[in-house]
């Protein structure tokens, strides 16, 4: 009989307990900028419960000092500087069309800027014109078995202002501290690439107002004229 109660008492405080929510392994909420070729800027937040993980980034790229109103977010990772026994990421969906979960073992793109271990990757379908652009916030849900820190956010940014800036890569690292930094582009990339506008299109070729085209028809006319009586004088 005591057993029988203590079962009914364990199965009210389970149906009774709240349920399980997301707890933020890590979220920036101040605008955090890096770049291989120009600055892009994002902030984001990780959420774990359990083998379910919840990931929200935002594109803050328009605004200082990236001042690009043409990135164009294409691939966002997640990585770990230490040991880890995560497994491949499964039942994966995204808040926006066009996203699509990309296979973690295809090499490293992000390995000369600082991404050591892959553990999950989300691409665009068709590269910019699915992209997450300034302003626009995406949140992917998936599940994935394993332990270990996740500490690295990856993003690969092909919108550059003008066409000599290309695409740039960002690796955001979480040190011990909970500080956070980035691999940075050079102060003449950072001048030529952000901040700026795309150059402006040439100028339209002058045309002479009809005006002016008669004026000068009259001027030809004349030297034309006095040149054939200075011929008859001599004549």
């Amino acid at each position: 009989m005591r057993r029988t109660l203590t079962l009914l008492s364990l199965g009210v405080a389970t149906a009774l307990a709240p349920p399980a929510t997301a707890s933020a392994q890590w979220t920036v909420n101040t605008s955090t900028c890096g770049g291989s070729e120009f600055l892009s800027c994002a902030t984001w937040s990780l959420g774990v419960v359990g083998t379910s993980y919840t990931l929200t980034v935002t594109n803050t790229s328009g605004g200082a000092p990236a001042s690009n109103t043409l990135s164009a977010f294409t691939s966002i990772l997640l990585g770990t500087t230490g040991t880890n026994t995560f497994g491949d990421p499964t039942g994966f969906t995204s808040s926006l069309a066009g996203w699509e979960l990309s296979e973690t073992g295809e090499g490293n793109p992000f390995n000369g800027q600082g991404l050591l271990s892959i553990v999950f990757a989300a691409s665009t379908e068709q590269g910019i014109n699915q992209a997450l652009n300034p302003g626009e916030t995406i949140t992917f849900n998936w599940s994935m078995t394993g332990t270990g820190t996740i500490d690295q956010l990856a993003i690969h940014d092909q919108g550059g202002l003008t066409e000599a800036c290309g695409s740039s890569k960002v690796v955001f690292t979480r040190g011990a501290q909970g500080n956070v930094t980035a691999n940075q582009p050079s102060s003449s990339q950072i001048a030529n690439c952000n901040g700026g506008t795309p150059p402006p299109p040439p100028p339209p070729p002058v045309v002479p107002e009809p005006s002016t085209v008669v004026l000068l028809g009259t001027g030809l006319a004349g030297i034309f004229a006095a040149g054939i009586r200075r011929r008859v004088k001599k004549n």
